[in-house]
């Protein structure tokens, strides 16, 4: 088994339209004395037209096609390839076939190919990770709310990848809608606030949605009386 993560890859998570062309740039967040891996790329709703190595040499020769949303990769180098962190890796051109995040259908699998990379002169095995970015490479992240339980008042903290409206929804456990919260959010960091009395008396297990763009969390937090 894998022991540990030999290379992580990053890219840019974005909205896809049914019929559009989407380039995706895999670029480097770990690289480093890589002499060669294999993958099984899982591409649900996405059809491959392309793979174009940058910073390592990648061919169609160095591809499989398993399925229309399944591919395998395989690519070795006689010396251990080390890329800086930040570059491009490899590029990938696909056409969308339905209306999706990329996150939900672009995956590093071992579904045929295990997910291995070569490392180091001893030829260490480790995983392979694809990491998602938001734009300007700050994830979109939703916090456990803090404290919970909860009497009186409690705080969200919540990353953006960019600037926009905040939608936060405080439902209860079957769906029905007791508060809803616009604002605007910057990019990083941000939170809000909840009181006891914007609740409408509702207490229990309730659930909060945050939501800008195309980005949407859900936690469960616990209100005490």
């Amino acid at each position: 088994q894998p022991r540990s993560t030999g290379v992580r890859l990053s890219v840019e998570d974005r909205v896809m339209k049914a019929g559009e062309e989407v380039e995706i740039s895999l670029t480097a967040e770990q690289f480093n004395e890589v002499h060669g891996m294999q993958l099984t790329l899982s591409h649900l709703g996405m059809e491959l037209i392309s793979i174009d190595g940058r910073a390592i040499e990648m061919t169609a020769d160095h591809v499989g096609k398993v399925s229309k949303d399944k591919t395998t990769m395989s690519w070795a180098s006689a010396n251990g390839k080390t890329v800086v962190q930040g570059s491009e890796v490899m590029r990938m051109t696909f056409r969308a076939t339905k209306a999706q995040q990329l996150s939900k259908a672009l995956q590093i699998t071992s579904e045929v190919t295990g997910a291995e990379a070569y490392v180091g002169t001893d030829m260490e095995r480790g995983g392979i990770v694809l990491e998602m970015r938001g734009k300007e490479g700050r994830p979109f992240e939703v916090g456990q709310n803090e404290p919970n339980p909860w009497k009186t008042s409690t705080v969200i903290n919540y990353t953006l990848p960019q600037a926009g409206i905040v939608k936060l929804t405080i439902l209860d456990v079957t769906g029905k809608v007791i508060r809803t919260y616009d604002s605007k959010g910057e990019a990083g960091q941000n939170q809000a606030t909840i009181t006891r009395e914007h609740l409408d008396g509702a207490s229990g297990i309730l659930i909060y949605k945050v939501e800008s763009g195309a980005f949407s969390t859900q936690r469960k937090m616990l209100v005490i009386e």
